[in-house]
């Protein structure tokens, strides 16, 4: 089964959605995810303007589905414990909390599909701050492995440099960039796809030429990385589940 990212502009929204051929439909089948992303499954050899016509037939119930599963996600205050999903580069895992030894650090790890969270023997709500403490920190620690590849990626593109990177606690934006070239980026956009990562990075790398968003700083991003307008509207839909 091959896939395919597409989008389409409803009104001003973009919705980006996955096109999946198989031969196992007879009919296009669309489908919004919990986490908002939107899979269109098509039968093999079905035109790309007959799967277009049906995202925009749908484009309202899109809207309206992501808006909710949105709200659901939001809604509901995290309690830390196993069951609970959380994201990881665009994933959900499920969470899996373990006592161990009485004394010690939370030690998080991906195993087996899930995200296991080991502690020490606590009270229940110790229990809770110590697994939101420790997954904050494992997600600031794949961050920090992960994003300097891409910022030095896109710097060489563009020919700038930046100074260094810190990873932050931000709620309400997902990254700066100051004047002397110092980049901050949220722990939180770990949990978003990667495509999203390559966005805020990008974005972020045009701040060190350009300080404002202005004419000019938005064609240098498109230059950089083009589309980045359905990357952009993409995060603004998912970002609201990624804060806890």
């Amino acid at each position: 089964m091959k896939s395919k990212d597409d989008s389409i502009t409803y009104g001003r929204t973009s919705i980006c959605f996955k096109i999946e051929r198989t031969a196992r439909r007879k009919t296009i089948g669309v489908t919004v995810e919990p986490n908002a992303s939107v899979r269109v499954s098509v039968p093999k050899g079905t035109r790309h303007v007959r799967v277009v016509d049906a995202v925009r037939k749908k484009a309202k119930w899109i809207l309206e589905q992501q808006e909710r599963f949105r709200r659901l996600n939001v809604s509901y205050p995290r309690e830390f414990v196993s069951g609970e999903t959380f994201y990881y580069l665009g994933r959900q895992y499920t969470l899996k909390v373990q006592a161990s030894s009485p004394n010690g650090s939370p030690i998080v790890k991906l195993y087996g599909g899930r995200l296991c969270v080991l502690l020490p023997v606590l009270s229940d709500e110790d229990k809770q701050v110590q697994v939101r403490g420790g997954l904050i920190c494992w997600y600031r620690d794949h961050a920090r492995t992960y994003l300097p590849t891409l910022l030095d990626s896109y710097c060489r593109m563009l020919g700038s440099q930046y100074r260094t990177l810190r990873i932050v606690d931000f709620k309400k934006r997902w990254a700066s960039t100051s004047v002397n070239g110092t980049i901050r980026i949220s722990w939180r956009i770990m949990m978003a796809p990667r495509r999203i990562l390559t966005y805020v990075v990008a974005h972020e790398v045009c701040h060190l030429i350009h300080p404002s968003h202005s004419p000019v700083f938005w064609r240098t991003l498109q230059r950089l990385l083009p589309g980045y307008v359905a990357l952009k509207n993409e995060l603004e839909q998912i970002g609201p589940t990624f804060v806890w």
